[in-house]
């Protein structure tokens, strides 16, 4: 059976800056309008889907009253890196396949 909710197409998530959040009583929306981004954009934060500038990080952490290092630590970047390499394999694969089709 498949979910309806959205969150659970997700299965990484920076729980830090998920908890953060919950603690400090604001939704993915407040922090959003508070850094000046979009909702869309601070939801890829959650769910580790981009990793925010530096400004920006500085910027929610001070919003979540939290340090920078917390809400994001070396494993996240790892994760960041990791998931850039596996979507330029991805890519060049993704070309690859168009360009065998192509030739036939």
């Amino acid at each position: 059976m498949k979910s309806t909710n959205q969150d659970d197409n997700y299965l990484v998530k920076n729980f830090r800056l998920v908890k953060a959040r919950e603690l400090a009583g604001l939704s993915q929306s407040d922090v959003a309008r508070r850094v000046g981004i979009l909702h869309a954009t601070y939801f890829t934060y959650e769910r580790m889907k981009n990793e925010p500038q530096q400004n920006r990080k500085t910027k929610i952490a001070q919003i979540l009253r939290q340090p920078v290092e917390y809400l994001f630590p070396e494993k996240i970047k790892q994760h960041y890196a990791t998931r850039a390499k596996s979507e330029d394999i991805y890519d060049n694969c993704e070309k690859m396949s168009f360009d065998f089709e192509e030739i036939f």
